[in-house]
Protein backbone atom coordinates (compact mmCIF):
# COMPACT_ATOMS: atom_id res chain seq x y z
CA UNK A 1 0.00 0.00 0.00
CA UNK A 2 1.14 3.17 -0.84
CA UNK A 3 0.67 6.18 1.68
CA UNK A 4 0.89 9.70 0.93
CA UNK A 5 1.03 12.39 3.75
CA UNK A 6 -1.26 15.79 2.22
CA UNK A 7 -2.47 16.21 -0.97
CA UNK A 8 -1.83 14.06 -4.22
CA UNK A 9 -1.44 16.72 -7.32
CA UNK A 10 -1.76 14.91 -10.64
CA UNK A 11 -0.35 16.18 -13.83
CA UNK A 12 -0.91 13.84 -16.19
CA UNK A 13 -3.17 10.33 -16.51
CA UNK A 14 -2.01 8.27 -13.73
CA UNK A 15 -2.03 4.66 -12.40
CA UNK A 16 -0.93 2.81 -8.94
CA UNK A 17 -0.38 -1.11 -8.93
CA UNK A 18 -1.36 -1.37 -5.01
CA UNK A 19 -4.14 0.38 -3.02
CA UNK A 20 -3.45 3.63 -2.37
CA UNK A 21 -4.33 6.21 0.88
CA UNK A 22 -4.05 10.01 0.59
CA UNK A 23 -3.90 12.25 3.70
CA UNK A 24 -5.20 14.54 1.54
CA UNK A 25 -7.35 15.76 -1.72
CA UNK A 26 -6.81 14.21 -4.96
CA UNK A 27 -6.59 16.89 -7.49
CA UNK A 28 -5.69 17.54 -10.85
CA UNK A 29 -2.72 20.45 -11.32
CA UNK A 30 -4.00 24.03 -12.37
CA UNK A 31 -8.03 23.10 -12.17
CA UNK A 32 -7.45 20.41 -14.92
CA UNK A 33 -8.56 16.85 -14.08
CA UNK A 34 -6.76 13.58 -15.33
CA UNK A 35 -7.73 9.99 -15.39
CA UNK A 36 -6.53 7.52 -12.30
CA UNK A 37 -6.45 4.02 -12.06
CA UNK A 38 -6.04 2.23 -8.85
CA UNK A 39 -5.38 -1.45 -8.80
CA UNK A 40 -6.35 -1.81 -5.11
CA UNK A 41 -8.42 0.58 -2.74
CA UNK A 42 -8.28 3.96 -2.75
CA UNK A 43 -9.09 6.27 0.55
CA UNK A 44 -8.17 10.09 0.03
CA UNK A 45 -10.30 13.14 1.14
CA UNK A 46 -12.11 14.48 -1.66
CA UNK A 47 -11.32 13.24 -5.06
CA UNK A 48 -11.68 15.38 -8.37
CA UNK A 49 -10.64 13.75 -11.53
CA UNK A 50 -11.96 12.56 -15.42
CA UNK A 51 -11.92 9.23 -15.07
CA UNK A 52 -11.36 7.03 -12.05
CA UNK A 53 -11.37 3.36 -11.63
CA UNK A 54 -10.21 1.48 -8.51
CA UNK A 55 -11.58 -1.85 -6.48
CA UNK A 56 -13.16 0.26 -3.35
CA UNK A 57 -13.28 3.91 -2.58
CA UNK A 58 -13.62 5.73 0.52
CA UNK A 59 -13.32 9.48 0.07
CA UNK A 60 -15.08 12.85 1.45
CA UNK A 61 -16.95 14.52 -1.82
CA UNK A 62 -15.78 12.64 -5.58
CA UNK A 63 -16.31 14.66 -8.01
CA UNK A 64 -16.03 12.74 -11.56
CA UNK A 65 -16.66 12.06 -15.32
CA UNK A 66 -16.74 8.55 -15.07
CA UNK A 67 -16.64 6.35 -12.16
CA UNK A 68 -16.23 2.40 -12.15
CA UNK A 69 -15.42 0.83 -8.95
CA UNK A 70 -16.92 -1.99 -6.48
CA UNK A 71 -17.70 -0.69 -3.42
CA UNK A 72 -18.13 3.38 -3.08
CA UNK A 73 -17.95 5.50 0.59
CA UNK A 74 -18.06 8.61 0.65
CA UNK A 75 -19.05 11.96 2.84
CA UNK A 76 -21.88 14.06 1.64
CA UNK A 77 -21.91 13.95 -2.47
CA UNK A 78 -20.61 11.63 -4.49
CA UNK A 79 -21.71 12.62 -8.60
CA UNK A 80 -20.07 11.62 -12.18
CA UNK A 81 -21.06 13.85 -15.12
CA UNK A 82 -21.06 10.79 -17.24
CA UNK A 83 -21.87 7.46 -15.84
CA UNK A 84 -21.30 5.05 -12.26
CA UNK A 85 -20.47 1.48 -12.27
CA UNK A 86 -20.57 -0.05 -8.90
CA UNK A 87 -21.57 -2.46 -7.06
CA UNK A 88 -22.59 -0.53 -3.85
CA UNK A 89 -22.94 3.16 -2.85
CA UNK A 90 -23.40 4.49 0.00
CA UNK A 91 -22.57 8.22 1.70
CA UNK A 92 -21.76 8.29 5.54
CA UNK A 93 -24.26 11.60 6.48
CA UNK A 94 -27.81 12.01 6.67
CA UNK A 95 -29.16 13.52 3.35
CA UNK A 96 -25.79 12.43 0.97
CA UNK A 97 -26.50 12.51 -2.46
CA UNK A 98 -25.25 10.74 -5.21
CA UNK A 99 -26.40 11.26 -8.78
CA UNK A 100 -25.03 11.46 -12.69
CA UNK A 101 -25.36 14.84 -14.61
CA UNK A 102 -25.78 13.38 -18.08
CA UNK A 103 -25.86 9.62 -17.53
CA UNK A 104 -27.14 6.49 -15.34
CA UNK A 105 -25.73 4.94 -12.42
CA UNK A 106 -25.37 1.13 -13.13
CA UNK A 107 -25.23 -0.96 -10.12
CA UNK A 108 -24.11 -4.14 -10.36
CA UNK A 109 -24.80 -7.63 -8.77
CA UNK A 110 -21.65 -8.70 -6.36
CA UNK A 111 -20.93 -11.80 -7.01
CA UNK A 112 -20.78 -14.38 -3.99
CA UNK A 113 -17.42 -15.31 -2.54
CA UNK A 114 -15.45 -17.80 -1.26
CA UNK A 115 -15.17 -17.03 2.42
CA UNK A 116 -11.23 -19.14 2.49
CA UNK A 117 -9.78 -17.49 -0.67
CA UNK A 118 -12.05 -14.78 -2.04
CA UNK A 119 -12.25 -15.70 -5.33
CA UNK A 120 -16.04 -15.30 -7.12
CA UNK A 121 -18.33 -18.64 -6.32
CA UNK A 122 -19.93 -19.80 -9.65
CA UNK A 123 -23.04 -21.96 -10.08
CA UNK A 124 -23.13 -25.19 -10.70
CA UNK A 125 -26.13 -26.63 -12.45
CA UNK A 126 -27.56 -30.21 -12.36
CA UNK A 127 -28.60 -32.39 -15.51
Amino acid sequence: MITIHGDLILEKDTEYNESLTVEGNILGKDVNRYNLKVCGDLDCLNLNCWNLDCRNLNCGDLDCWNLKAKKVLYYAVAFAYNNMEVESIKGRRENCKHFCLDGQITIKDEKPKCEKCGRELCEVKDD
